[in-house]
């Protein structure tokens, strides 16, 4: 039982679907609404994509992964995890005025992660 969910919903909902493409695609979106953070690209096989989503929710391995805060064109911050072999495997799904914000949002994405406290739907 996740007693996370005895008082309330889960802070995110984890959603697959095909884009324009016809790959699959994953985003977190915040029960404020927000959408926090996106798979860093589409998957031809569905599959694919909920392993590649798995081995985030399962932590990053600081020796295949790299985090990286940055500055996009707007001058706001956004954050990435790139894996070694160069696929961008998360990005945030919004830029941010301040670093700490930027940093917080992947904190507080990956504390539910690791911890469980997410859904997961098909659309």
């Amino acid at each position: 039982m996740n007693w996370k969910y005895i008082f309330g919903s889960p802070t995110y909902t984890i959603t697959f679907y095909q884009d324009t493409k016809k790959e699959t695609r994953w985003r977190a979106t915040h029960r404020n609404g927000n959408v926090i953070a996106d798979g860093g690209e589409g998957y031809k096989n569905a599959g694919d994509a909920r392993t590649a989503f798995t081995n985030l929710a399962g932590g990053v391995d600081g020796d295949k992964y790299q985090v990286n805060i940055f500055h996009d064109k707007k001058k706001e911050f956004r954050w990435d995890i790139v894996h070694i072999n160069g696929n961008v495997i998360a990005d945030s799904g919004e830029g941010y005025k301040n670093w700490i914000d930027a940093v917080t949002a992947l904190f507080n994405l990956s504390q539910a992660l690791l911890s469980g406290d997410y859904r997961v739907v098909e659309s």
